[in-house]
């Protein structure tokens, strides 16, 4: 994984150089991967916590479009899975699928490094699995929260338009009026 990581960032670039600009460029696509981290559920599970750190694998996918007055909405799926184990050697797992509508406004910081900052509603789901063997699944538990996100994009745009960056952000949900998790990765994607 790591050495498709690193052709992507280097060979990319180096292809993505000879192609000529598009101008007036209004949507976007784009998708990453990273780290994603739970702070909550540190705080709620941590008498039985047998591990300090709660982080987890992270895949995102976003799509968006320039308004006339410079404001971009977008629209964006991220899941995430993060593992813990208890003090008696019991296995969870939680999935964690969010929806998200966001509102964010793009800042040149150069000729193509661009900074784009992020504010939205989501919608999370939850699926928590107990599995102390590993072998089989009980103990299904379900939630759904919203939750207030903020994401913080820091790309470079290629003359063809192809972009990859670095993007971070966190979360504060609604119901349980806490900042809940946060996450950060690289992106890969091209605006249109």
């Amino acid at each position: 994984m790591k050495k498709k990581l690193i052709f992507l960032l280097v060979f990319i670039p180096i292809i993505m150089q000879g192609q000529t600009a598009k101008k007036d460029s209004k949507g976007y696509i784009r998708f990453g991967t990273g780290i994603f981290m739970d702070f909550e559920s540190k705080k709620i599970n941590i008498e039985h916590l047998k591990l300090s750190t709660l982080t987890g694998k992270d895949f995102f996918i976003e799509g968006g479009y320039k308004l006339k007055k410079g404001i971009i909405v977008s629209g964006n799926f991220s899941t995430s899975t993060v593992k813990e184990i208890d003090k008696a050697n019991n296995y969870y797992k939680y999935d964690r699928y969010n929806y998200a509508a966001s509102l964010g406004y793009e800042f040149n910081i150069g000729k193509h490094f661009k900074f784009f900052p992020q504010v939205g509603l989501s919608y999370f789901v939850y699926h928590r699995f107990k599995n102390p063997d590993k072998s089989r699944v009980y103990n299904f538990f379900n939630d759904a929260d919203m939750a207030v996100n903020i994401n913080i994009n820091y790309y470079y745009l290629y003359k063809n338009n192809w972009i990859i960056g670095i993007r971070t952000g966190t979360y504060y949900m609604l119901a349980l009026g806490v900042l809940e998790g946060a996450w950060i990765g690289p992106y890969i994607g091209i605006k249109f």
